[in-house]
């Protein structure tokens, strides 16, 4: 019987076919699901935050940066309000909130670096408690020239709001004075508004003979490269927090929390001011004085900038583009005499898409419209220069 009990301890047990498939088939399973896994995450097909392939914020601002440089043309639409107001009034007539709404629309053509083209439509109205004063002006830039064309003035809506006040609320003398005020203002308005004033500073060097160093189109390209040199260098924003990935009209974006970097913000402005000078945009005639007033400016600006608090701005950037789609934000204070709320929001669209941009049919030049509305005053007020000015006749 012991005998056969070895026997029986001796033989070699051999796995069979069965159990040794039983095993792989769920190792190939799990090494294709890794696999694919792995891939989706490479493709970032799927992009959570934790994805190990997925760019930094650093490096995702870095290629909007560059992305943004080869840009030909885009449209911007901008709001930003701006309200102030008093905890406790210190009488009836104190004023206790100050509010200023701006509202703009722009679109810009870079295709010709040496002929940048801009128009826009914009509304700044400010709040002096109820009463609104609003400015709406339509603007066109094609290189040095700006085109502006006014379609509302606020003293207008002040005179209006004037007019409007119970009779006894002004005295005789200054109801006479306030109507000669409101009639000339009216007469200003007639020959400003929906006409297109022209703005071109070489065209005023020679209508008043003067000479005037304007910076060429070299210059200004020079200083825009040297804007993304520094922002490169210098990120005056920088990444905070990153938020999952949003989706708008069916695209996905990164959306990233920003906030101000003091130190960087400083640097940029001291090596700008420093290249500025160095091609002779800004001569200086006492050097070491001025870099010892911008340093004390700079401490000034470090100070202001920290009694402020921490500034931050949300961003979205196309994850297919790199392009910048919106820059939104706010900012509060509380003071034991009141608050402030600042509050932007800013979105970009139609990137490297046809515009439209060309000068007014016709325009009238600043010079010719202050002759117009002065008159004799006007070129009295040039004979009074040093040298004096003669504008040329007709």
């Amino acid at each position: 019987m012991d005998q056969e009990f070895g026997a029986f301890q001796s033989q070699e047990i051999k796995p069979s076919k069965f159990s040794k498939k039983k095993i792989l088939i769920p190792l190939i399973i799990i090494g294709i699901v890794l696999i694919g896994f792995t891939a989706v995450l490479a493709a970032r097909i799927w992009d959570p935050l934790w994805n190990p392939f997925r760019p930094s914020p650093e490096a995702v601002l870095m290629k909007s940066i560059n992305i943004d440089k080869q840009v030909s043309t885009f449209k911007m639409q901008t709001n930003f309000v701006a309200d102030l107001r008093a905890i406790q009034p210190t009488s009836d007539s104190s004023l206790n909130r100050i509010k200023l709404e701006f509202a703009s629309n722009d679109a810009y053509d870079r295709s010709q670096p040496n002929t940048p083209k801009h128009k826009g439509d914009h509304s700044l109205t400010v709040y002096f408690d109820s009463v609104g004063l609003p400015l709406q002006f339509k603007t066109v830039d094609i290189a040095d020239t700006t085109y502006i064309q006014a379609l509302q003035l606020p003293f207008l809506g002040l005179f209006q709001f004037l007019q409007k006040l119970p009779e006894d609320t002004m005295s005789q003398k200054e109801e006479q004075w306030f109507n000669i005020f409101s009639s000339l203002l009216a007469q200003i308005s007639d020959k400003i508004l929906n006409r297109w004033i022209r703005i071109d500073l070489e065209e005023i060097s020679q209508q008043l003979g003067i000479k005037l160093d304007l910076p060429t189109a070299e210059d200004q390209q020079k200083m825009i490269d040297k804007i993304y040199e520094l922002l490169a260098k210098y990120p005056v924003l920088k990444p905070q927090k990153e938020y999952p990935d949003k989706v708008i009209n069916g695209e996905k974006f990164y959306h990233y929390y920003l906030v101000l970097d003091k130190e960087n913000l400083k640097s940029f402005i001291k090596e700008f001011q420093e290249f500025l000078e160095s091609e002779g945009s800004f001569p200086l005639k006492e050097e070491a004085a001025e870099n010892v007033k911008l340093e004390e400016e700079l401490e000034k600006l470090d100070s202001a900038l920290t009694r402020l608090g921490e500034i931050g701005t949300e961003i979205f950037i196309n994850k297919k583009t790199y392009h910048i789609y919106q820059i939104k934000g706010q900012k509060e204070w509380q003071t034991d005499k009141g608050s402030a709320k600042i509050k932007w929001n800013i979105v970009f669209s139609d990137y490297n898409q046809p515009v439209e941009i060309s000068a007014p049919a016709e325009s009238i030049s600043i010079i010719e419209l202050l002759q117009e509305i002065l008159g004799p005053f006007f070129q009295m007020f040039l004979s009074s220069q040093n040298p004096p000015i003669a504008l040329p006749l007709e």
